[in-house]
């Protein structure tokens, strides 16, 4: 069992030996380590962690670095939940599958953008929770959005509840607030409708699930106000909407148009 368990031993030769914050496959960790790593400032990887309990989520939220991943944790219960938005920085939860609003008005709170990738439907009211109180979120595992859904999700906060003078890593947040991401790489196609909507995001635009789009999708997208729009998964686009997307006045990603421009 002990292979298999973080111990304080096994987190002290790993932060001695410079090798790096990465035990996604240990199923366990003890609250000892959890002690010690959180007081590193490099990325902490624990996605082997099955499940959390109140004390070692009120550790880990602790975390001196930038990136905390959990993607291992299937399910929180919402003092845990509570527990772990605490963290300030990135927080992977990308093995959750279903939010309950207990679990999301928590998560909606946390400072530093939380991605939750394996969660495949929101509704209104756990939209409306990300729209309230969130500054950067990625939910690519959903693969259809209404207008409405939509409409929330680009409502992300403006971060006014970070206090410059109180937080340590607040020129860090500050900055992936004003970038405002919002990911959907799930959505492997985008009708008129949900594109006027998602047009109007003022941050940056991930839709890199896309495998088509047509020209009124992409004149909508084109013109809208997002400072980036990614669009990496198209493989082939006809040249009135390349014209089009070519036209965007923010950054373009979109890896067949780059493999061109490098030709």
């Amino acid at each position: 069992m002990n292979a298999k368990r973080v111990t304080k031993q096994i987190a002290k030769n790993a932060i001695e030996n410079s090798t790096g914050l990465f035990f996604d496959k240990f199923l366990h960790l003890d609250i000892d380590a959890a002690e010690l790593l959180v007081q590193e400032f490099a990325d902490l990887h624990l996605d082997g962690l099955q499940d959390l309990n109140d004390e070692l989520a009120t550790t880990l939220a602790g975390h001196s670095g930038t990136l905390l991943s959990l993607n291992g944790i299937r399910e929180l219960e919402p003092p845990v939940a509570s527990a772990i938005a605490q963290y300030r920085g990135l927080l992977l939860l990308n093995g959750i599958e279903q939010l309950t609003p207990e679990i999301a008005e928590p998560l909606a709170s946390h400072i530093g953008g939380v991605s939750l990738c394996g969660v495949r439907s929101v509704d209104e009211h756990i939209a409306k929770c990300f729209a309230e109180k969130h500054e950067s979120l990625s939910l690519d595992g959903l693969t259809e959005i209404s207008p409405s859904i939509a409409r929330h999700l680009i409502e992300i906060g403006d971060g006014d509840n970070i206090d410059p003078v109180k937080d340590e890593l607040a020129s860090v947040m500050q900055s992936l607030i004003t970038r405002r991401l919002l990911s959907l790489s799930g959505l492997v196609k985008l009708n008129p409708n949900v594109a006027q909507v998602l047009a109007q995001h003022k941050g940056l635009l991930i839709l890199n699930g896309l495998q088509s789009i047509d020209l009124e999708t992409a004149k909508i997208l084109a013109s809208g106000q997002s400072t980036l729009l990614a669009l990496d998964g198209l493989s082939s686009i006809d040249s009135e909407v390349e014209q089009v997307l070519r036209a965007f006045k923010g950054t373009l990603c979109l890896a067949i148009l780059d493999g061109e421009d490098e030709d």
